[in-house]
């Protein structure tokens, strides 16, 4: 820092300063990009306990639908389940699941052979700058 008269020398600063700033812009760039690969994959989110597989269905690109299927469980059990863990996953309780319709049954439709009467859908999204990363459950 100091050159050979004992003073301060600008340029060793100014070297030392470019460097540092440097080294803090690499590190900003590798945690931007290790950010963005763990958003490449699926999110993960906990199965309701007995949940057996039950199939899956074609999407495209980087999307995937798994189908699960409970035996004897209420499904209001299962979206208490499912809201704990978005309590869980967003640390508070500002995200709820929503029930369609919000009380009671859906109208049947005709020619429908098994109408579902109503759902539940829980969305943990992990959305972040340049990348949509997220999970739906529909009970």
């Amino acid at each position: 820092m100091f050159n050979r008269r004992g003073e301060l020398s600008i340029f060793r600063i100014g070297l030392v300063v470019g460097i540092i700033g440097f080294l803090a812009i690499g590190a900003g760039v590798v945690a931007f990009l290790t950010d963005q690969a763990s958003r490449q994959v699926p999110l993960d989110i906990a199965l309701y306990p007995n949940a057996q597989p039950w199939g899956t269905a074609e999407l495209r690109g980087a999307s995937r639908k798994l189908l699960f299927r409970v035996a004897g469980t209420n499904p209001d059990d299962v979206a208490r389940f499912y809201q704990q863990q978005m309590s869980e996953f967003y640390g508070n309780n500002d995200f709820t699941c929503v029930r369609t319709p919000a009380s009671g049954e859906a109208r049947p439709e005709r020619g429908v052979p098994n109408p579902i009467p109503f759902q539940f859908a829980c969305l943990f999204d992990r959305s972040g700058f340049n990348s949509t990363q997220f999970t739906r459950v529909v009970i």
